[in-house]
């Protein structure tokens, strides 16, 4: 989820520089706008729980608590920076924008359309 935040503000800051990316690859997030269910707070079990939730998640990797336990805080950090974003810069990306959601990821593909308000090509 970070990654398509990020490289939606980098294409952002590079565009307003005068450097168009031949395409933007956005994957499995909700557009800048949308307020995001605050999750990171939730202790492990129940953090670890809506992670699973979302799907995707292989049961082996759920089911090692070693794995987790490494990936959790990475996890915990990702949605930290996501709950906490709030869009400051309104331009809209001129460049092509391709974005990409799983067929089960109801809450991105009900607001994949939101990406218009921040993109001209999406």
């Amino acid at each position: 989820q970070y990654g398509g935040m990020v490289a939606f503000r980098l294409a952002q800051k590079l565009e307003r520089e005068g450097i168009y990316p031949q395409a933007v690859i956005i994957s499995a997030i909700q557009p800048p706008h949308v307020e995001r269910k605050k999750v990171s707070h939730l202790d492990d079990e129940k953090f670890l729980a809506h992670i699973i939730e979302l799907g995707g998640m292989p049961q082996e990797l759920v089911e090692n608590k070693e794995v987790m336990s490494f990936f959790l805080p990475s996890f915990r950090s990702d949605y930290r920076a996501l709950e906490s974003f709030r869009p400051s810069d309104s331009h809209m990306i001129q460049s092509p924008v391709h974005i990409f959601n799983g067929r089960k990821d109801k809450k991105c593909i009900k607001d994949a359309d939101g990406w218009k308000k921040w993109a001209d090509n999406p």
